[in-house]
């Protein structure tokens, strides 16, 4: 179990958090929470409401598309779940723990309630967002282009 100061110090390093003050981190660390999975334990079901967010701290996952197509391998300090959290759409990829992993959970009520009061954590997060939808992009001409 780590500490809220050494989550403070892990989430500074996560992408979606680097931008964001210490202050606003320590509400982060404060609503998160620690789970653990083991290797081959689907936590998130593709289709499914997105209830929470995760942030990896240790381990692999796998990220599959219909059950059948795996799109990423991820590892520590990868976030999983938050378009649907901010989306509030279902889920758009299973994901299943490689090996056993170690993460910090967020609900989605406490995040989006961070997220009314501290902006910087908002911004955070349309910044990630904004920065996958442009990787997704960016894979879509590169396969476009080997078609070719």
């Amino acid at each position: 179990m780590i500490s809220t100061v050494e989550r403070v110090l892990f989430l500074k390093s996560v992408p979606l958090f680097k931008t964001i003050g210490g202050e606003d981190l320590a509400q982060v660390a404060r609503i998160a929470e620690e789970v653990y999975f083991g290797g081959g334990e689907t936590f998130i079901e593709q289709g499914t409401p997105g209830d929470c967010l995760f942030v990896l701290i240790d381990g692999q996952v796998d990220v599959v598309v219909d059950g059948r197509v795996k799109v990423a391998t991820v590892g520590a300090r990868a976030i999983l779940g938050e378009m649907a959290v901010v989306t509030d759409a279902p889920r758009t990829a299973t994901c299943t723990a490689a090996e056993d992993t170690i993460a910090l959970k967020i609900d989605r009520d406490a995040f989006w309630e961070l997220m009314g009061q501290h902006p910087a954590v908002a911004l955070g997060v349309i910044k990630q967002m904004s920065e996958r939808v442009e990787e997704l992009h960016r894979r879509l001409r590169e396969v476009e282009k080997s078609d070719v």
